[in-house]
């Protein structure tokens, strides 16, 4: 799965319901992206409090979960969304290939982020019509 869907699925599970389309654009444009810093400078960028952090492996019990947790192995590279240390405890394969790397937000209520999209939107559309008057505007002159 795409690693924005993954974080959209996290975030709007925790309460954060961000618009998709805005999310996928500004992690899917971000230089690092598909990296865990892909996620962090959207959130950043909305104000959104989270944690990112390299824990030892043997503290997995003392996470905040849910959380996304960094899984490499020798075919795939991905962020798995986790519910309780349970499953790392049933999953042992998860676990001998999480990296230590886990992502979470501290918020679980309901927050409506639409807003962003709206002026992003807004901003591209606004910028598209000055296009179409400066290029009629100089085609008035040939």
């Amino acid at each position: 799965m795409e690693f924005y869907l993954t974080a959209y699925s996290y975030l709007k599970g925790r309460g954060l319901n961000i618009n998709r389309k805005f999310l996928r654009i500004r992690m899917q444009s971000h230089p690092d992206y598909p990296s865990l810093i892909s996620l962090t400078d959207s959130l950043d960028e909305l104000g959104i409090s989270f944690n990112a952090i390299q824990a030892e492996k043997k503290l997995y019990r003392d996470l905040q979960y849910p959380l996304l947790a960094h899984i490499v192995n020798s075919q795939t590279v991905e962020f798995k969304q986790i519910e309780s240390a349970l499953f790392f405890e049933k999953n042992r394969d998860v676990f001998e290939h999480w990296n230590g790397i886990v992502f979470s937000t501290e918020h679980s209520g309901r927050l409506i982020f639409n807003k962003e999209y709206s002026s992003f939107e807004e901003k591209k559309k606004r910028f598209t019509v000055y296009c179409y008057l400066f290029f009629f505007y100089f085609l008035h002159f040939i």
